[in-house]
């Protein structure tokens, strides 16, 4: 939705139309980090922390950095 009364049809996730709360979820790491650590680090944020946010809004919408190799 916007300012106007006519809801605009655009390109978001649907879920993200009519949505209260953005909410951001970052992990970062310095790069001397090993790269079994930093695939870890991924795992979690994809598959543990995404898990559970999709739990708790199950009708929700997520994105995920296209560079993401772990975002099949």
């Amino acid at each position: 939705m916007n300012g106007r009364q006519v809801p605009v049809d655009n390109v978001l996730h649907p879920a993200w139309r009519d949505s209260v709360v953005h909410l951001i979820v970052s992990q970062s790491w310095d790069e001397s980090l090993p790269s079994g650590l930093a695939e870890q680090a991924i795992h979690k944020m994809t598959y543990d922390r995404g898990y559970a946010l999709g739990q708790l809004t199950p009708d929700s919408g997520a994105y995920f950095d296209e560079v993401c190799s772990a975002n099949d």
